[in-house]
């Protein structure tokens, strides 16, 4: 169930966005895999787009202190800290899981 202010991006969201670095079917693979939750997984999705933090809070509408928590969230979750981490480990995931 998704939470109401959760938004889920449609396609002619994403299209507005920088393209992805791996086919958008692998990434939602790599979050499934992850158990990311909406939010989170919007995050990292904009990560990978290379979006800087600015560019991810306009979009997503949040606080810079909002977002530094799901950062946060991450590094304890998975140990990752910065966003070269999350990166590779995205990566890594995705090379395992296509094969």
């Amino acid at each position: 169930m998704r939470h109401r202010f959760q938004k889920k991006l449609s396609g002619e969201s994403r299209d507005r966005l920088p393209p992805l670095p791996i086919p958008i079917e692998l990434w939602q693979k790599v979050a499934k895999a992850m158990k990311l939750s909406g939010q989170l997984s919007r995050i990292v999705e904009h990560v990978l787009r290379d979006m800087s933090d600015k560019e991810i809070e306009a979009d997503m509408n949040i606080r810079h202190s909002t977002l530094r928590t799901y950062f946060d969230r991450i590094k304890y979750r998975y140990g990752l800290r910065g966003r070269t981490a999350i990166l590779r480990h995205i990566l890594t995931i995705s090379h395992e899981l296509d094969g």
